[in-house]
């Protein structure tokens, strides 16, 4: 409905007629009375379910004309259990009023994100003007990161709070200590736990693939100082690294020794392991290749523009719009 005035007004579940507001008018953490419509439920969306409302928003294209913006939820994670996930609409009858926040505005695309809560609204919004997108990490850069999870083929790291974690892989992590290194647990000695920080350098950024490497040893000594200052790095502070390279040493003299059938054995296991990993075709590969395919489609709410592209399109199928 439309008035001479050019006002768009909708009919509240409640009863009462109201006037739409524009949605270049909205502000973050702002209050509106919403019904969710449950026609429009996306629940197998590739980032997690969501629900949409009528909030009482529109927009105005260039020819004067109002469409329709219905504010997006999101329900959860894409892993969250369906008996989980049908409690949460439970929650959210369609009959009833409800209360949401404004937690995102995105005027390009014309559309916009609530939240069930103001402080869950103004989180996100905060979240999201931290959150770097990971396309924009340049080769070269030197950053500090933190380790988010060790994997057996090397540890995922995040940097500037990107929203995608690069990856160090193991192999240059034994080439930087000229050693083998045992999957998690030689990751885990080396000092990279997770939590950890750790100072990389990107090495590639593409096709949704960041990865790193540790960055270069700085040298600040005194030329004549120099033998030292790397020997000092060589071994962490931490005395982690130090343990792990005299139980090495150990090891190789056990290796090296050929006494007895354990020696071979280690040897055999060890050689097996570097074999392992060069492998093109491993298991190990394996599970690296799907942990690249979840990382380039994160459950992040916040996700750079390559990532939206593929959102966008999954709702608006869904939906049989142009938007949302």
């Amino acid at each position: 409905k439309t008035s001479p005035a050019e006002v768009c007004y909708y009919r509240r579940a409640d009863g009462p007629w109201k006037p739409r507001k524009e949605l270049d008018r909205l502000s973050i953490g702002e209050r509106l009375f919403a019904t969710r419509l449950p026609e429009r439920d996306l629940l197998d969306g590739k980032r997690g379910p969501k629900a949409f409302f009528e909030c009482g928003v529109g927009k105005i294209n260039s020819k004067g004309k109002w469409s329709i913006v219905n504010g997006m939820v999101r329900i959860g994670s894409r892993k969250m259990k369906p008996s989980v996930v049908r409690k949460k609409l439970q929650k959210m009858p369609p009959t009833d009023i409800i209360e949401v926040y404004v937690s995102k505005i995105s005027l390009a695309e014309g559309r916009f994100e609530v939240s069930l809560s103001k402080e869950d609204a103004l989180e996100r919004a905060s979240l999201a003007e931290k959150i770097v997108p990971a396309s924009s990490l340049k080769v070269g850069e030197i950053l500090t990161g933190i380790v988010k999870q060790v994997k057996p083929y090397g540890v995922f790291v995040n940097v500037n709070n990107a929203n995608r974690n690069g990856l160090i892989h193991i192999s240059k992590v034994a080439k930087r200590y000229d050693s083998y290194v045992a999957k998690e647990d030689g990751l885990k000695s080396l000092g990279l736990r997770s939590g950890s920080p750790v100072d990389v350098i990107v090495l590639s950024n593409d096709k949704k693939r960041l990865e790193l490497d540790l960055a270069p040893i700085v040298e600040e000594s005194p030329a004549d100082d120099v033998e030292d200052e790397v020997e000092s790095h060589t071994v962490d502070s931490t005395g982690a690294i130090s343990d792990a390279l005299e139980d090495e040493d150990a090891a190789w003299a056990a290796y090296g020794a050929g006494e007895g059938s354990g020696s071979d054995n280690a040897s055999e296991d060890e050689a097996a392991m570097w074999a392992a990993y060069a492998a093109p075709d491993s298991s190990t590969n394996d599970d690296e290749a799907a942990m690249w395919a979840a990382y380039a489609a994160p459950d992040s709410p916040i996700d750079d523009d390559e990532d939206d592209y593929d959102e966008d399109e999954d709702i608006e199928d869904a939906l049989g719009i142009g938007s949302y």
